[in-house]
């Protein structure tokens, strides 16, 4: 379906944003499952959530969301690396979900 290591890179990249954004006494889910014909791949936070918008730019290399609400240090680099990844999977997409204050889920489906 898609590059082993290239799909570990991404779960590894959803994995650390969702460590980052979430507070102490949150909650991080990785999980993997069949939908109908499709494998979807994800980690789910009750973080902080992102900011409507900003969701049109959080796949571009080096874009940040507000960094008063970060822990970490990072490049802004980690969302453009998982689309490009996909962009080299024609049988992969990414969907989003993520509300202000109460988290995201973020994933890849295959199309199997």
């Amino acid at each position: 379906i898609g590059n082993e290591d290239r799909m570990l890179q991404a779960l590894t990249i959803f994995l650390d944003n969702a460590l980052s954004f979430t507070p102490a006494g949150g909650t991080v889910t990785v999980y993997v499952r069949r939908i109908g014909a499709n494998l979807r791949m994800g980690v789910r936070d009750t973080g902080c959530g992102i900011e409507p918008k900003d969701l049109p730019y959080i796949w571009e290399r080096f874009y940040k969301v507000d960094k008063s609400r970060m822990r970490t240090s990072g490049t802004g680099l980690g969302l453009a690396i998982v689309k490009h990844i996909v962009a080299k999977h024609p049988s992969v997409h990414i969907d989003l979900d993520s509300t202000l204050g109460e988290g995201t889920d973020i994933r890849v489906v295959f199309r199997v």
